[in-house]
């Protein structure tokens, strides 16, 4: 495995907890329960092993994935990846902005809360929220805590749909 001049996994790499933590006995859309079948897949190796990230790999579903940053501070978050089809939905890319940035809205609405929750509990979970604003009416949302050190949480990877 790769590392860089700190000691952490570069190339790519993060400590990913295992998938089997999460609860998919809701109603998770069907798209969502094949992307969790096939992460677990490639992933559920342990979150003792550094693994190496390639969003390619999630065919159609890549478009929907953003990368979330902790910054230094630990209490804000940032978009290192903000994923293609928000960016054509909104008319934005908004990779490097805080996840709390006005130009989400209704987007964003209660996202912070959910990270504090993935930060806290340092465990994945799926979340489907009404948004009114929107023709589709609701986001699905699902959270897999990612860290570039081994037992610290410093991004997420989330899947929306």
């Amino acid at each position: 495995m790769s590392q860089d001049r700190t000691g952490q996994p570069g190339d790519g790499r993060f400590y990913i907890p295992r998938l089997d933590q999460l609860d998919t006995s809701g109603c998770l859309p069907l798209r969502m329960i094949l992307f969790v079948v096939q992460f677990r897949a490639m992933f559920d190796v342990g979150s003792g092993v550094a693994s190496r990230l390639e969003l390619s790999q999630f065919d159609e579903v890549s478009d929907h994935l953003h990368v979330l940053a902790r910054t230094p501070s630990g209490d804000d978050w940032k978009f290192e990846r903000f994923a293609p089809f928000s960016a054509a939905r909104t008319g934005l890319d908004l990779t490097g902005a805080r996840v709390t940035d006005h130009r989400l809205a209704p987007y964003n609405d209660g996202l912070a809360g959910k990270l504090g929750r993935l930060s806290r509990d340092r465990l994945p979970f799926y979340v489907c929220t009404p948004i009114e604003q929107t023709d589709d009416g609701e986001s699905h949302r699902l959270f897999i805590p990612m860290g570039k050190r081994k037992g610290a949480i410093t991004h997420c990877l989330l899947l929306k749909l």
